[in-house]
């Protein structure tokens, strides 16, 4: 089995103390090791209860998210890339702008309930709204519809109108 069933285990900081944490990377590229997200909630927040912050930066390279609590008890949080080993260089009347993309990913819209004709009306109504990139994210699962997984096989053949071509 891959590192990806890792996404369900629960880790992070209790913010009950003034200072900084954060998590980032600085090896080039994010990863499901070091993955540029991050969430802030209330102390005893629930599915139905409380209230949470995500953050999320659709940034492929260094990131650096960084959740500071002051004396007073306010909470700042930052987001972007990581200034370690950072440089760009900008020349007058130039400006840099960090990568920005709108992305939708299939697998919170539809989960393993979806169709050719569903996939290409989420496609359609997501890039109306803005939406620049559209990830399909099922159809490499073997055995998909028992749940069991199998890494790194393409299954195309689930999709009989040709979806894996025309998106």
């Amino acid at each position: 089995m891959g590192c990806w069933n890792f996404v369900y285990q629960n880790g992070g900081y209790i913010l009950d103390e003034d200072g900084v944490h954060s998590i980032g990377s600085s090896r080039g590229a994010s990863s499901h090791q070091y993955n540029p997200f991050a969430v802030v909630c209330e102390k005893d927040c629930g599915e139905d209860r409380g209230w949470c912050w995500g953050i999320s930066l659709v940034y492929s390279g260094n990131f650096l998210i960084e959740a500071e609590k002051d004396q007073y008890s306010q909470l700042r949080v930052n987001a972007g890339i990581n200034p370690m080993g950072f440089s760009f260089l900008v020349d007058p009347g130039q400006e840099f702008q960090a990568p920005q993309a709108v992305l939708l990913n299939s697998w919170e819209t539809a989960y393993f309930d979806f169709d050719d004709e569903k996939l290409l009306d989420i496609a359609r109504e997501a890039a109306d709204l803005g939406v620049e990139l559209f990830v399909l994210d099922d159809g490499w699962f073997g055995n998909r519809d028992s749940r069991r997984y199998a890494e790194d096989t393409s299954w195309c053949w689930i999709y009989p109108a040709g979806t894996c071509a025309s998106i």
